[in-house]
């Protein structure tokens, strides 16, 4: 079963990657769009694929179910959906949540600006000057983990000022890790929390990425 365990965090983690590949995609298209003709088109066909996705998903999931109730052996069956999973869902599910941030980073453009100009909950920039901040290079033996910022899957560089986040003590760009925080309050890697506060999009709902 550790190795169940350790495919389903690979696929978590290759997940989490996309996710964030497909956040910098939105936001150079941010800056190459002027105008937005039929946002509400789009939508449309977002909700369109989200169902044959879960249908697609569903009928995979029984699938594996008549294998089991057939005689299969119950790990073997346990691979075969984990197999099935990686193969068809979490693709579909990449692509669902490519669109979906396209048609969020779309929205924002429509208002005239990348982002909330007036967020509803003081979760700002200003939030960031009580978190650690630190050259790269300047940071312990043991604290170095990791050389690549994953919000821009970038290289750190010695010099490069780093955020530290309290809980978890990753690091990131302090530009990334600001830019981040705009939508979500958790660490981009493990999801500890940065603030107790919620963080709101330029229509006040909350945004889950």
């Amino acid at each position: 079963m550790d190795a169940v365990r350790e495919f389903m965090q690979n696929i978590h983690f290759e997940w989490m990657l996309a996710k964030i590949k497909l956040a910098r995609a939105v936001i150079r298209l941010r800056n190459r769009i002027n105008a937005i003709a039929d946002i509400g088109s789009l939508l449309e066909v977002i909700v369109i694929y989200a169902i044959f996705v879960y249908i697609g998903f569903i009928f995979w999931v029984l699938l594996m179910l008549l294998d089991i109730a057939a005689g299969t052996n119950i790990f073997e069956a346990v691979i075969d959906v984990m197999y099935e999973l990686h193969r068809f869902a979490l693709p579909a599910l990449q692509i669902l949540n490519g669109l979906l941030g396209i048609f969020v980073g779309l929205a924002m453009i429509a208002q005239g600006n990348g982002y909330p100009s007036k967020p509803r909950y003081d979760f700002n920039r200003n939030k960031t000057k009580g978190l650690r901040k630190v050259e790269f290079g300047s940071l312990n033996s043991d604290e170095v983990k990791m050389t690549e910022c994953v919000v821009c899957l970038e290289s750190i560089g010695a010099k490069d000022s780093v955020c530290v986040l309290p809980q978890c003590k990753h690091y990131f760009h302090v530009a990334c890790i600001d830019r981040w925080l705009w939508f979500r309050n958790t660490c981009p890697i493990c999801r500890s929390g940065v603030s107790a506060e919620p963080v709101h999009h330029l229509y006040g709902s909350m945004l889950q990425i």
